[in-house]
């Protein structure tokens, strides 16, 4: 058996084919750019997507691959529509755009938090759950409200 690691990251993706002895069979790495829109930069969805194909087939013509495992931009999402089509390029972790929307949160939360914890202090010890769990829940209104 094969093992393909693939690592997709923000300017680069490398493939890494692996043995199941440990043994390296074949080692691929490709940069890219960013997509320029606005005079702002994303992550080019399309170009990665060109990429790792060619990069995959090209160990495939070589070897069998048995498996693949994928590591990812973990601080970036893609918004699909309902037939799985790219609805806007997604933003770089580096982006300031969503830094006023992150603080709104994080101030929610926070308080949350905080007012749950002076609850627990002063009740019973009995009273007090072992985990707390805090769900965020949206009426599709998001920028509606100012406070919540």
């Amino acid at each position: 058996m094969n093992y393909l690691c693939i690592d997709v990251g923000t300017t680069c993706c490398k493939c890494q084919l692996f043995a199941e002895t440990g043994d390296i069979l074949e080692y691929l790495t490709e940069e890219y750019g960013f997509l320029q829109v606005n005079q702002r930069n994303y992550v080019d969805t399309e170009k990665i997507r060109f990429v790792l194909k060619a990069m995959i087939a090209k160990i495939a013509k070589k070897h069998e691959i048995s498996s693949f495992c994928v590591s990812s931009l973990g601080e970036s999402f893609v918004l699909l529509d309902k037939d799985d089509n790219l609805l806007f390029p997604p933003m770089l972790y580096t982006d300031e755009r969503g830094r006023e929307e992150a603080q709104e949160i994080i101030d929610a939360i926070g308080g949350a938090i905080h007012h749950i914890g002076n609850i627990h202090k002063y009740a019973r010890p009995e009273d007090v759950p072992a985990h707390t769990m805090f769900v965020i829940t949206t009426d599709g209104m998001e920028n509606a409200s100012h406070r919540y």
